[in-house]
């Protein structure tokens, strides 16, 4: 995947060329108190599933700065998870003051390494990771997505207990309050 760093200047900019007036764009950053975001470019190709991106916002209705959510996206390989999830990334991060994607295959510390990095944390080597869950629980107001997580056990000691909202894009079923991606519909 082809990932974006933007700044708030580069956001400004490619806002307006979607239309976004001066004023709107400006109201939108103060109201996030700009921050970080990397993401996965947009899919222009993306269709279908209205109404799971409908119970994503659902579900993460909360303010994040006020209180936490964790909602997992599971199914089969190929199924659009990972789509879905950056879908929501795209339509949804006005809401953010942080937005970080992080592949969790490998291992869910090297997203958190990288995020510390941006962020300017230094910390020893071995309280890094969560140094950097630390400063997450302390500024609220962030989206966390970890894709391709394998399990919870192997998840849950990278995850920030509070502050923010987390969706997980998984194979396994196991997760708790699980969202299960089914198929596409024909017309989809």
């Amino acid at each position: 995947m082809q990932y974006t760093d933007y700044s708030a200047e580069e956001f400004s900019k490619e806002a307006k060329t979607f239309g976004y007036s001066d004023q709107k764009v400006a109201s939108c950053m103060q109201n996030v108190g700009w921050s970080i975001w990397h993401i996965p470019r947009k899919n222009s190709h993306f269709v279908g599933r209205a109404s799971t991106l409908a119970l994503l916002a659902e579900k993460f209705r909360s303010d994040p700065k006020k209180s936490s959510e964790q909602i997992a996206l599971v199914g089969v390989g190929g199924m659009g998870k990972s789509s879905l999830a950056v879908e929501y990334m795209h339509q949804f991060q006005h809401r953010y003051s942080l937005v970080w994607w992080m592949g969790a295959e490998q291992s869910p510390a090297t997203g958190l390494r990288e995020l510390g990095e941006k962020l300017g944390i230094k910390a020893p080597e071995k309280e890094f990771i969560r140094s950097v869950i630390a400063y997450l629980e302390k500024n609220p107001g962030w989206l966390l997505v970890y894709d391709n997580a394998e399990s919870p056990q192997e998840l849950f000691p990278f995850l920030p207990k509070s502050g923010g909202h987390i969706l997980i894009t998984s194979r396994n079923a196991t997760w708790r309050d699980a969202i299960r991606l089914e198929i596409l519909s024909p017309s989809e």
